[in-house]
């Protein structure tokens, strides 16, 4: 390629300095285009080269550093316009001289670059239309004038050096930014060439100059993108490879080395076929041939190299094959990379999702893993044979969990929930939202399953299903035996419950001696108005039928019987007991203040019983506060919410306190500080209170300041309900 090239050069050299001579010799004047042209396409194929060698950098030039394309050009070109002067200075002395200078302008106008001539007085003699058109101005109106006034000022002071060498009888050859009318600054690789008539005199000399502003343009960015392709292979941990024809590589860079630790040597003049040890799962050697044997591109091909110490290195490779210009292969380039760690990584990871389904498998329990979107990645076989029902994929894997939920109460999964499945469903979510809640339900072929869901801290959710049918079994003849034992001890506490029966029945029945006292009283003295016998005998039938209640609560608690439940209004009850706490908070000169917490859910509870406790509570406060002066006696009764799903009920005095000796003696059958007292109300209002799944304690026993809190369930649930609920 480059003795061809060399080759051309030295032939349009020889033929653009034939044609001046055939010019000059035989005066064919219209040849002289003819020679600019041929010399212009020979500069054109030197550019071509040397910005080739220079892009490409490597190898040695045929061209010496000094020997720039343009003044080949430059010569050649002179050498024609020269002749051409020389004809027209003797042609301009005879009849024809006229005629001549148009010929001789004809000739430089057809030159391709930018020609001019400048005498002594640095005046310009002669200009092309090429030069003319880039300064903007007629060829005719650029004729005896100097650069000063064609050029900027601090270009043309520029120029002034150069035109002082020229002058100075030197070949002068360089490269200067000038700015034009039209064009702007444009790039100009320049000759001054003297035009000497004797050794020493010098008459002028002349110009020619090629713009470079594109070329050198279109290098610089050649070159910059040569150099951040370089920079780019140079940090990537990729390396390329080139194939000849042959599929054998010729070139492999040498980052392969780097990173691999694999010499490029050992792999160029192999076949990509060479390469054994074959890793990539689902694909053959033979689709690569194929591939290779069709001049297709191929992606991703993965192989394992060994290495000479023992070693081995995965890497891959995408490739693409190369045509030439006519559509003839040229062979394959491609890009390569080393995915040992990665591969490896890929193998741990395999093994250890495999290590983890080996040991959920082994575990006895259901187990199911759940993502941050709760849908299923994982479960084993026990969890499957838990929740397999008629209609469910086999494969349940990356299904919702409320997806296989509703589809699990749907078919008929949970027992008694037919027609229910919506419900059982939105109770299931719930508590999902309180991981490690465990919870009972029974399955449709009677297996109880106990459930709990554990949340980690990546916020995937794992669950564990196991048979709870034996402790179902247990818990429930626990429950059957703990129910006997109460019975006994209902029946073995008779002399407590007739003490019970003689203070419970005492409030309501002193209420009724009470009120007919009262009336009756009023009657003799002729004071009792119908609207007053009324509501006195209103109280007389209320207070006579909490008394039949108690009688039927106590029946029932040793019939082993459940009271009726109601639901209740908290603020409601308490409007009723403070009337009903009335006549006591006046006999003993109290001061009472009832405060309910605004928007309270309802109570379901048995009505009769909870006004029993706060009533036996609010008596017990009167009494206490008995031996602090009228004036200060208080009570305070509170309703709120103590915690979701908990009604607390506070009663405060200021009475005497309650003993430190005496502590939680205090809810002791039978035990009392008061004389006159039986040391069943507190001791009832607590069983009341449990009963309900709440509970009854001192939160304060201060002299000055006695607080009891009564606590109850606003759902209703007893204790152990949420966990066999569904």
């Amino acid at each position: 390629m480059t003795l061809l090239l060399l080759l051309s050069i030295v032939l349009g050299i020889v033929a653009a300095f034939g044609l001046a001579l055939l010019i000059l010799v035989y005066r064919k004047w219209h040849m002289v285009p003819l020679a600019g042209l041929a010399a212009w396409a020979m500069a054109d194929a030197i550019l071509a080269a040397r910005a080739g060698q220079a892009v490409l950098g490597g190898g040695p030039s045929f061209l010496r550093p000094d020997l720039e394309a343009l003044s080949v050009v430059a010569l050649a070109l002179l050498a024609v316009v020269a002749i051409a002067w020389r004809a027209r200075a003797a042609a301009w002395g005879g009849p024809q001289s006229a005629d001549t200078r148009d010929q001789v302008q004809q000739m430089i106008d057809a030159l391709p670059a930018l020609v001019g001539y400048v005498g002594a007085d640095r005046r310009y003699a002669l200009v092309n239309r090429r030069l003319a058109d880039y300064l903007g101005r007629a060829e005719s109106d650029l004729v005896g004038r100097v650069s000063g006034e064609l050029f900027p000022a601090d270009d043309a002071a520029a120029l002034e050096p150069h035109m002082d060498a020229a002058l100075d009888g030197r070949d002068h050859r360089f490269r200067i930014c000038l700015r034009f009318p039209r064009l702007g600054p444009r790039l100009l690789e320049v000759a001054f060439v003297p035009d000497k008539e004797t050794a020493s005199a010098v008459r002028g000399f002349f110009v020619l100059a090629h713009d470079i502003s594109e070329a050198e343009r279109a290098e610089r960015a050649l070159i910059e993108s040569e150099q951040r392709f370089r920079d780019l292979t140079g940090i990537a941990s990729d390396w390329f490879w080139e194939t000849d024809q042959e599929g054998r590589f010729s070139y492999i860079s040498s980052r392969m080395q780097e990173v691999t630790g694999i010499p490029t040597t050992s792999l160029l003049g192999l076949r990509l076929r060479d390469l054994s040890d074959r890793v990539s799962p689902g694909a053959h050697w033979h689709d690569l041939e194929a591939a290779l044997e069709a001049h297709r591109p191929f992606r991703n091909l993965i192989f394992k190299r060994h290495l000479p110490d023992g070693r081995h290195r995965v890497l891959q490779t995408s490739g693409k094959p190369v045509f030439g210009p006519e559509g003839e292969f040229k062979g394959y380039r491609g890009v390569c990379s080393d995915i040992t760690e990665e591969e490896a990584l890929v193998e741990r990871r395999a093994q250890a999702e495999l290590r983890f389904a080996t040991a959920i498998e082994s575990v006895p329990e259901a187990f199911a893993l759940y993502d941050r979107e709760d849908r299923l990645v994982s479960c084993n076989r026990t969890h499957r044979a838990f929740y397999e029902t008629p209609g469910m994929p086999d494969d349940a894997v990356g299904r919702g969990f409320e997806e296989m939920v509703r589809g699990f109460a749907e078919q008929g999964g949970v027992a008694g929930s037919e027609g229910e499945a919506d419900a059982w469903v939105a109770a299931r979510l719930k508590r999902r939202e309180a991981p490690a809640h465990r919870f009972r339900f029974p399955s449709r072929d009677g297996v109880w399953l106990e459930v709990t869901d554990f949340l980690l801290p990546d916020d995937t959710v794992i669950t564990i299903t196991a048979d709870a049918t034996a402790e179902e079994r247990a818990d429930q003849e626990r429950r059957a035996h703990e129910t006997e034992v109460a019975q006994v001890q209902r029946r073995s506490i008779m002399g407590e419950m007739a003490a019970m029966l003689a203070h419970e029945l005492s409030q309501p029945l002193s209420a009724v001696v009470n009120y007919a006292a009262g009336s009756l009283g009023l009657i003799r003295a002729s004071r009792l108005s119908p609207d007053e016998a009324k509501q006195a005998l209103e109280r007389i039938r209320y207070e006579a039928g909490r008394a039949s209640e108690m009688l039927r609560g106590i029946g029932a608690f040793l019939a082993n019987t459940e009271l009726e439940s109601e639901t209740i209004d908290v603020e409601g009850l308490f409007e009723t007991v403070e009337l009903l706490a009335q006549p006591e908070l006046q006999a003993g000169r109290v001061q009472a203040g009832f405060k309910v917490e605004p928007n309270l859910p309802r109570l379901q509870a048995n009505r009769i019983e909870i006004e029993q406790v706060l009533l036996n509570l609010i008596r017990n406060a009167v009494e206490a506060v008995q031996d602090v002066a009228p004036a200060e006696r208080r009570i305070d009764i509170q309703a709120s919410l103590a915690a979701p799903g908990k009604l607390a009920v506070t009663i405060s005095d200021n009475g005497k306190g309650i003993p430190a000796e005496v502590g939680s003696a205090a809810f002791n059958a039978f035990f009392t500080t008061k004389s006159d007292g039986l040391g069943m109300g507190l001791t009832i209002s607590r069983r009341i209170a449990q009963g309900h799944g709440g509970n009854l304690r001192i939160v304060s026993s201060d002299p000055g300041k006695t607080t009891l809190c009564l606590t109850l369930p606003l759902d209703g649930l007893t204790h152990g309900d949420d966990l066999r609920a569904a």
